[in-house]
């Protein structure tokens, strides 16, 4: 027999949990950077000092 591949075909289900593991991981990363990209997007927009001042 084949020894390689018996050692793929017995690795299998470990490739696809380890593939799952890298899709969570991805999609944690594209949440994060949605999340972050939103709160920059909707952040107050910073006034000088000098001009606040000045107005009141």
């Amino acid at each position: 027999m084949n020894s390689f591949a018996d050692t793929v075909a017995a690795k299998f289900p470990m490739y696809l949990v380890r593939g799952f593991g890298g899709v969570l991981y991805l999609t944690g990363a594209l949440i994060m950077a949605y999340n972050l990209w939103m709160t920059v997007r909707r952040a107050p927009l910073a006034e000088s000092t000098a001009a606040t001042a000045a107005a009141e």
